[in-house]
């Protein structure tokens, strides 16, 4: 006879076991059947059938909630009313923009689910205090841990919190409650270190030296959140090339120079340069300490502590106030330097000082105090300098980007010119006078490359009156140039002949992908071939001028999909447990998915919109040349254009 109740709830379920089941492809369906339908069940048994359904691990008593108006008090409250149990942790951060927001997002994580645990779902249970503080930006949350013996999956849990910290905060590390004292994971003590110096000004736990996990004498084993840093001979010394001598060379070196004018005199000693870890060779990376110091007539600012990095490809540095300086008038200090162009030192930009001007200084010119030079690396090219513009490396910088973008201009980007325009139009909405170096830019472009980018911004910029006189008539004319360019392109991308070539490329690819297909068949019993691909449209994007390379964006989809999955063998499963009941298990689902899958994936192929895009780069007289990425390898063919 069969268990009513929990063959109702199967039922109950079905439909959830089927989509379920048909997203992993696999499953099975089993019905509880009694050996004996009038067996008596003992209270003993009864009462161990109940311990173990409902089996929990010994929960201690909820903390009380804790009130502070401060991340010291919090912290130290916490540490004084929950430091005898063996189930609080501490996530103690400085945040990088609001800290209530903050707070908020590490709460939530906190408690995400245990996916190794059914009967405890999350790591974290609840939250008895937080709090944080608008000035330093500083927080602390107060989590409970669902078992008193021990932090289960510790390690896994970490990870997760992990990355909001390294995405929200600047510092960030745990505390754990162990045996009547709080300890810092094995990596975190040079984080709690930057953050005693915060977070915690004239209070006694500044001064407090936290013991970590794994520490002589400990318990616990060794854990750490990271992986750990292999002990092999070839992790021993970092494998160095040319540019990582030449790098290396400059720790302990000092570069001097001038800036502004030469009104400015500049010092900068490299304490340090090293990789973030040993196991990283192939981080693009060196990290690099320094400290700098200018002077301007009478006027000398203190020593600054810098941090940042020089690039092991093209040695470009970038250094920016370290937290650890003594001054927060100079936090916004930043410093970004690569190989000159005469091979005598260094030039760049420099922002953020009161001994120098307030838009800061792009003339900054150092040389090596030891005669070290950066020729290993590669001179700066276009290319690389339209990379560092990015505004995202600097957001509060005002020079940064617009530094870059004229070094990038200098080497001849032909989008340089047009972004530099576009920052200066930004800018425009709270400085007018910028109004007008946008247009500037915009003309450059325009008279150089016929960027039809800045031409349309031009149109828009005549038609406001904006940074010039307002002038209907050119700003009818420049769009009108913009929009006959672009018009010109999508006539070259709708033509025959890209059509057809964009056809045969996909094509291609498509027996290439059928190829592949074949050879998953044979190990997986999965054939996933989504048919051939139907070109419905193609445009034009990414357009300069007709001088210059730009896309062709093919839209379409997928014919006569076929996606097919082997038929499972038929199996049956029959299995007694120790109170005599019998449960047989089959993989009906299994089949039924094999059969239901295929059906549903060739469904979705052919209403899912696919796009693929192709380089057009024109060579003249109506003749362009274009490149596909194809699943292998890169293709490309010259065509004659009508």
């Amino acid at each position: 006879m069969q268990d009513i109740s929990r063959y109702s709830i199967l039922e109950s379920l079905l439909s959830f076991w089927i989509i379920a089941l048909l997203v992993i492809s696999g499953g099975g369906c089993s019905v509880l059947l009694h050996k004996d339908s009038n067996r008596q069940l003992t209270g003993e048994q009864k009462a161990e059938m109940l311990r173990a359904w409902t089996a929990q691990p010994n929960q201690p008593s909820r903390p009380n909630e804790i009130l502070a108006s401060s991340v010291p008090e919090l912290t130290e409250r916490a540490m004084k009313d929950l430091g005898s149990r063996n189930d609080i942790v501490l996530v103690v951060f400085l945040a990088r923009n609001d800290v209530t927001t903050t707070i908020y997002k590490i709460r939530d994580t906190m408690q995400s689910l245990d996916p190794k645990s059914s009967l405890n779902p999350y790591w974290v249970t609840d939250v008895p205090g937080f709090v944080g503080d608008p000035q330093t930006k500083c927080g602390v949350v107060v989590g409970h841990w669902y078992s008193d013996e021990k932090y289960p999956y510790r390690v896994s849990w970490e990870r997760i919190v992990d990355t909001v910290l390294d995405r929200e905060a600047t510092y960030g590390t745990y505390l754990y409650s162990h045996n009547g004292k709080f300890l810092l994971t094995e990596d975190g003590q040079p984080e709690m270190e930057a953050l005693q110096d915060v977070c915690f000004p004239g209070h006694p736990l500044a001064s407090t030296r936290f013991a970590s996990f794994g520490a002589a004498n400990q318990s616990r084993p060794t854990l750490s959140r990271w992986k750990p840093i292999s002990t092999l001979d070839e992790f021993a010394t970092v494998q160095t090339t040319t540019k990582d001598v030449a790098a290396k060379t400059l720790m302990g070196d000092t570069l001097e120079g001038q800036a502004c004018g030469n009104t400015v005199n500049i010092n900068l000693r490299i304490t340090d340069v090293f990789l973030h870890s040993r196991a990283e060779q192939n981080d693009p990376m060196y990290l690099i300490k320094g400290v700098l110091k200018v002077s301007r007539n009478a006027q000398t600012s203190p020593e600054i502590a810098l941090v940042g990095a020089i690039s092991r490809v093209n040695g470009v540095v970038n250094l920016a106030a370290s937290s650890e300086g003594p001054n927060p008038r100079y936090r916004n200090t930043i410093i970004s330097l690569f190989r000159d162009d005469a091979d005598s030192g260094l030039e760049g930009m420099i922002e953020g000082m009161e001994e120098i001007e307030a838009a800061g200084c792009d003339d900054v010119r150092l040389t090596s105090k030891n005669g070290t030079k950066l020729t290993a690396f590669p001179k700066i090219t276009a290319q690389v300098a339209l990379f560092f513009s990015n505004p995202q490396m600097a957001p509060r910088s005002k020079l940064y980007s617009v530094y870059w973008l004229k070094v990038a201009e200098a080497h001849g980007s032909i989008d340089a010119p047009y972004y530099l325009g576009s920052r200066y139009e930004q800018r425009g909405a709270t400085d007018p006078n910028a109004y007008a170096q946008a247009v500037q830019y915009y003309l450059a472009a325009t008279t150089a490359y016929e960027d039809a980018r800045a031409q349309a911004a031009l149109g828009r910029m005549y038609e406001k009156g904006q940074g010039t006189k307002r002038d209907p008539e050119k700003a009818k004319q420049w769009s009108s140039a913009a929009k006959t360019t672009r018009q010109r392109a999508a006539r070259v991308c709708a033509s025959a002949q890209v059509r057809e070539v964009v056809q045969r490329l996909l094509t291609q690819a498509y027996l290439q992908n059928k190829a592949g297909a074949e050879t998953m068949n044979d190990l997986t019993g999965i054939r996933p071939d989504r048919g051939e691909f139907t070109i419905s449209k193609v445009t034009a994007e990414d357009v300069v001028s007709l001088t210059y390379a730009f896309v062709c964006r093919a839209k379409g989809g997928f014919d006569n999909p076929n996606f097919h999955i082997e038929m499972p063998e038929k199996k049956v499963t029959v299995w007694r447990d120790q109170y005599g009941y019998e449960t047989t298990t089959d993989n009906s689902m299994e089949q039924l998915s094999s059969q239901a899958a295929p059906a549903l994936m060739n469904e979705a192929a052919r209403n899912v919109v696919n796009y693929h895009t192709f380089n057009i780069k024109p060579l003249g007289d109506n003749r362009f040349k274009i490149t596909y990425r194809g699943p292998r390898d890169i293709q490309s063919e010259e065509i004659q254009v009508n």
